[in-house]
């Protein structure tokens, strides 16, 4: 199955395309404990953290089986990762890399242990496998939580594995919110309280969601798109990773200022009056926006 990644301007219109199958069952809005790009250890999670319902550990004989999300090879079995690299950046505790088509890989994280045990028959897996269950191996989540990544070695880029997972009934949203401006001297004002300022180049934050990111945040003033941050993938140079926008890139602490604030984007401001729309895109083109009347002088 072909998992070719296409620009950012061609993954809205190719969203009802599914690459990969769920490697856990019954999934929910609810069973997403932390999104793709969340602030997760001071650097952007290239992971999706599903977590087992409660409700689900309770019915008798349960077992939050983990299977693969599409055909491939074993490249690694994993009990205690220690590596540099920002694609992983924790210990993934008892974990399974597959290589797929395209030079893909799917990262299976926070297994229980022995996993080993199960591939008696060779490297090579079909879809459906099952290779383990999911548990807290892992020192980073408390709950027994799956960590899944999906990696696209050849551009080094960490994937959302939304984008080439299977659309959930109901999909979780949310609208800019307790926008903060702030100036090229680092200079920061609540856009609630002040709508009046000097034009020039700005910096905008939104209040962040502590578990979901938007899949794209866009400025728009007087009906024009200014700039569009996209949480789509998450790229690597030289040991750091990045979110990029239309002509940039940016790195986690830019992102993440704080433990409260979430980077939109940045636009400049000419004089006059003018309307900035804030727009949250989520997975299904869900668009929440928040519109500001200013007067730039």
């Amino acid at each position: 199955m072909k998992k070719t990644l296409f620009s950012a301007c061609l993954l809205f219109s190719t969203l009802s395309l599914q690459a990969f199958e769920w490697p856990v069952k019954n999934i929910n809005t609810e069973s997403f404990k932390s999104y793709f790009a969340q602030n997760r250890g001071k650097t952007l999670s290239t992971s999706l953290i599903i977590q087992v319902l409660p409700e689900k550990e309770k019915e008798e004989q349960f077992i939050p089986e983990v299977n693969t999300c599409d055909e491939g090879k074993i490249l690694v079995i994993l009990s205690d990762l220690k590596d540099e690299n920002d694609f992983f950046p924790s210990t993934l505790g008892q974990a399974v890399i597959i290589t797929h088509n395209d030079n893909m890989l799917s990262v299976y994280g926070n297994l229980e242990p022995y996993v080993e045990n199960r591939f008696d028959d060779g490297p090579y897996i079909k879809t459906g496998t099952n290779i383990g269950t999911v548990s807290n191996s892992g020192w980073t989540e408390t709950t027994n939580s799956l960590e899944f990544k999906v990696i696209d070695t050849k551009k080094k880029i960490a994937v959302n594995p939304r984008i080439l997972l299977p659309r959930v009934e109901k999909e979780k949203s949310f609208a800019p919110s307790e926008i903060v401006v702030e100036n090229k001297d680092g200079k920061r004002f609540d856009l609630n309280t002040n709508r009046s300022f000097l034009s020039g180049n700005y910096r905008f934050y939104q209040k962040r969601n502590e578990s979901m990111t938007p899949l794209k945040s866009s400025i728009i003033i007087n009906g024009e798109l200014f700039d569009e941050l996209n949480f789509e993938e998450i790229f690597q140079k030289e040991n750091q990773i990045f979110i990029s926008s239309n002509s940039k890139k940016f790195s986690t602490t830019e992102i993440y200022p704080d433990q409260k604030l979430l980077f939109i984007g940045e636009a400049r401001i000419s004089k006059g009056k003018s309307v900035i729309t804030f727009e949250n895109t989520s997975l299904l083109e869900e668009k929440r926006i928040a519109n500001y009347a200013v007067n730039i002088y």
